[in-house]
């Protein structure tokens, strides 16, 4: 389950929001915080015009996105301590309507309001230190959310998760606004926050996992000593301009590398990539033998899921081992009757 930052841990991070310093969005927060009507605030691309309408620049759109979702949308709880309670808002429609969700879905909403207002935005998942985290954890699952937005040419990095509020002791959770989380410093956001994909870190010098779970000490020393080199900026313009399942499953093998630990995330990578693959292959009469490559592809990522899944405990790793066992053998059977076409020929 994604986790939010405890009230404890917010009042120990200072200067993340450095480069938010400069603008001065009193103006654009108001109009943000105004009430808006209900037909608006549940249609994105009305609420987005909406918000936009008194920005002068890009930085205040995506500020007024932040500022909007922050103040209207609470933190489900009751998903959090109980997901097997009820289905996770995580949808632009659910969310809208019910104005309640998780990380995945705070880091979604963003995401689409800047996508709509045509500013470049990725959701990022990863590793954080907020409730629940004590000292010499260690990460081998995702369990956060956020965002890495695009604006006038550089790249910020933003998480209106724990810009919204924070998850209370007894279960609650308390709306506080915190602008800290905007545009946050790439090097002091990275003492909380560890994206899966180190390109989304937005450092020259991009941290390992192992000196993440050391601490700030071993950060900060990691930072300043700069062992090796990482051309994000171009990283991420390639990342731009891969198509969405190419580009996020290499995000994927890129995560596993950088966290060889993490067998869970890589394996539902590899499932949702071969699903993506096989997709069109269960709905067409595929008689094109340049079909064989797509097959496969996926039919190896369903191979890698499989040996994934059963290096991981619990039901929901055996129902998808059961699952990919089965596309394997449906996969096999599709190459056997295009390599039975090519023989004919």
């Amino acid at each position: 389950m994604r986790k939010l930052l405890s009230t404890v841990f917010l009042l120990t991070v200072f200067g993340l929001a450095a480069f938010a310093d400069a603008f001065d969005f009193g103006e654009i927060d108001q109009y943000a915080k105004s009430p808006v009507p209900q037909t608006i605030a549940q249609d994105l691309p009305s609420l987005v015009a909406h918000l936009s309408s008194p920005a002068s620049n890009d930085y205040e759109k995506v500020r007024a996105f932040y500022v909007w979702i922050a103040e209207n949308i609470a933190y489900d709880t009751q998903y959090y301590f109980d997901p097997s309670s009820k289905d996770a808002c995580v949808s632009v429609d659910c969310i809208l309507h019910q104005q309640v969700s998780v990380c995945a879905g705070f880091a979604r909403l963003f995401e689409k309001m800047c996508t709509a207002a045509g500013i470049t935005a990725y959701t990022i998942e990863g590793y954080s230190k907020g409730m629940g985290y004590f000292e010499g954890n260690k990460f081998t699952k995702g369990d956060h959310a956020w965002n890495v937005v695009k604006v006038n040419g550089k790249w910020h990095l933003v998480d209106v998760t724990w810009g919204a509020g924070t998850v209370t002791s007894n279960g609650g959770f308390k709306a506080q606004f915190n602008e800290d989380y905007f545009l946050a410093n790439p090097e002091e956001l990275v003492r909380t926050h560890l994206p899966l994909d180190p390109i989304f870190q937005l450092l020259d010098s991009p941290v390992p996992v192992k000196v993440f779970e050391k601490g700030d000490q071993a950060i900060i020393q990691h930072i300043k000593a700069k062992p090796s080199r990482l051309d994000f900026k171009s990283a991420l313009i390639k990342h731009g301009h891969t198509p969405k399942i190419e580009r996020d499953f290499r995000s994927a093998l890129r995560a596993y590398k950088f966290n060889p630990d993490n067998i869970y995330d890589y394996a539902f990578s590899c499932l949702t990539y071969a699903d993506a693959l096989s997709a069109p292959l269960r709905v067409k009469n595929m008689k094109e033998l340049s079909y064989v490559k797509v097959i496969e592809k996926a039919n190896s990522s369903y191979k890698t899921a499989v040996e994934c899944f059963s290096q991981i405990d619990g039901h929901i790793a055996k129902h998808n081992l059961v699952y990919c066992t089965g596309q394997i053998e449906q996969m096999t059977y599709l190459l056997d009757q295009f390599r039975a076409i090519a023989s004919a020929n």
